[in-house]
């Protein structure tokens, strides 16, 4: 190999491995990398390429309360729809029961101090546009807290 493809080659290794260092050391800081759109709506579908230092603790417990949701278990939610009237409550759970998320991908993620900010994009059952033959997709948020190290779900909402 001449000298210049091997300054070229220690080059790209040398900023690699500077980009993954400072990926770990971001990691508290920084959950997502970058997140882009791919439409112009109002509320746009952000794609977020997250950091995979992050601490993933809200997404496990979020995703935990996802998959019960989809397995039809809407009472996982009560202890989160605390900020709601008893009405409200029940209707929430009532529309969670008859369109039931049926999948889910991560929209974006914002920390601020010890809360968390978690925003998926899901697809749900009963949700459809026949017309068109496409799954609606909409916006599932959850907001977490970290108490003593271990995170813990304190809010939930949704569009329907």
């Amino acid at each position: 190999m001449t000298n210049i493809v091997k300054i070229g080659v220690l080059s790209v290794t040398i900023g690699f491995l500077a980009f993954v260092g400072m990926l770990f050391l971001l990691r508290h800081a920084k959950p997502v990398i970058v997140c882009s759109s791919l439409d112009d709506s109002i509320r746009p579908r952000d794609y977020c390429l997250m950091n995979p230092f992050r601490d993933t603790g809200p997404e496990r417990l979020a995703e935990k309360i996802l998959v019960q949701l989809r397995d039809g278990n809407t009472e996982v939610l009560s202890p989160y729809l605390l900020q709601t009237s008893e009405d409200n409550k029940a209707h929430i759970l009532d529309i969670e029961q008859k369109m039931p998320i049926k999948s889910w991908r991560i929209g974006s993620r914002f920390e601020k101090g010890n809360s968390s900010e978690l925003t998926y994009w899901a697809s749900r059952h009963n949700y459809r546009n026949d017309i068109l033959d496409i799954d609606y997709v909409e916006e599932v948020s959850f907001d977490f807290v970290q108490d003593g190290g271990e995170w813990k779900v304190i809010q939930y909402s949704a569009i329907y």
